[in-house]
């Protein structure tokens, strides 16, 4: 009987100890499944609970961030970023002030820098983009310092030496002249080691590396897996799902894209205006895509205009991919003046994506088998 009521006042100790970070976890995961009401509440009492802990404030950045992006509008967005970025760099600033040894605090200020750079980037606002990052890597490296084996430092440090590698001369000159390694493959191992070993940010960093394995690197395999795990642990989550059916098309898991296509046709219905508009676009670039792989070319056209025609998206990177495939769908129907000019639009995009090499080589040389396009690695 003693040994039990021993036992009993240990789980209490163990649970209240933990309490804020069990909150927390739950905070982000809330998070990842767009129930941002209950992330923000989840938020608010782990701070309550222990106002010192840099992590809520932080992700509660986040959460207002995307919840205005997808019930108001982007422009109203970026505004919660910079309102939050600037309550918050006080708070960090005097737990630095208080703690100048802990590199918690100066990952998540940092962090917070960083929150503020993607903004300044989705509006192409490149002085401030350079500004927020240098800002981001100073505090971010100094974090490192103190404490190497703090595993979320690597999301932000991998996502700098990454992007900082697929960037111009000067950017690379720039980034350089900060102290960021502009290096691709160490960028990609940073991103990695953080999705496996982080406490905090292995959603955030798997999230990323599934865009570069897509999009950049063109590692659908490795897409695929992460894209099904971050599917299935984020079922709320209204992207995960295209970035998994987009894998198995590349893959050419037919069968499988097909057993999926109930949920995708239905899953947007619910949603907000600006947040069903991106699931639509999303839905119907992969069904151009899937119907383009089955030679149909009229069905991937027709759809390949409803996402130009609709699209809302806050950036334009799949846009890029619509024109380019519509680019090589009238390729393929001897439309070649046609194709060009949609290889001309994606080259004219300024960003940073592959599909303005491969744009820029069916210029040159018109697209003219499926088989040999580097988007659907699986059937060369």
């Amino acid at each position: 009987m003693i040994r039990g009521v021993y036992f009993i006042f240990f789980l209490n100790f163990i649970f209240a100890e933990s309490s804020e970070e069990i909150i927390i976890t739950r905070g982000i995961n809330e998070l990842y499944n767009y129930h941002f009401d209950n992330s923000i509440l989840l938020l608010d009492s782990a701070i309550s609970i222990n106002p010192k802990h840099p992590v809520p404030y932080f992700v509660k950045i986040a959460s207002k961030w995307l919840d205005t992006q997808i019930n108001i509008g982007f422009d109203s967005s970026y505004a919660v970023i910079y309102r939050g970025v600037e309550d918050v760099i006080p708070i960090y600033e005097k737990l630095i002030s208080e703690n100048p040894d802990s590199a918690k605090y100066y990952l998540y200020l940092g962090s917070s820098y960083g929150l503020r750079a993607r903004v300044d980037l989705a509006k192409k606002d490149w002085l401030g983009v350079i500004y927020s990052a240098y800002k981001g890597h100073e505090n971010i490296k100094y974090a490192q310092k103190l404490n190497p084996q703090l595993n979320d430092i690597y999301m932000p440090i991998g996502l700098m030496e990454y992007y900082a590698s697929i960037s111009s001369k000067p950017v690379q000159w720039m980034a350089k002249l900060f102290g960021i390694e502009v290096n691709r493959n160490l960028g990609i191992k940073h991103l990695e080691l953080s999705a496996e070993l982080s406490k905090y940010s292995w959603i955030e960093s798997s999230t990323i590396l599934l865009y570069l394995y897509l999009y950049f690197e063109n590692d659908i395999e490795k897409a695929f897996h992460l894209s099904e795990k971050l599917y299935l642990s984020f079922p709320d989550h209204p992207f995960f799902i295209y970035f998994f059916s987009e894998s198995l098309i590349r893959l050419n898991k037919q069968d499988e894209f097909e057993l999926l296509l109930p949920e995708l046709m239905t899953k947007h219905f619910n949603y907000p205006n600006i947040q069903k508009n991106e699931c639509e676009i999303k839905l119907n670039y992969n069904l151009a895509l899937y119907y383009f792989l089955n030679n149909e070319l009229d069905k991937s056209e027709k759809l390949c205009n409803w996402v130009i025609n609709n699209y809302q998206m806050e950036m334009d990177w799949l846009l890029g991919y619509t024109w380019l495939l519509l680019g090589k769908i009238n390729d393929l129907q001897g439309h070649r003046k046609i194709a060009l000019n949609y290889y001309s639009k994606v080259k004219n995009i300024d960003n940073l994506f592959n599909y303005i090499e491969w744009a820029g080589n069916y210029i040159d040389y018109p697209f003219e088998n499926i088989e040999n396009d580097p988007i659907f690695f699986s059937i060369k």
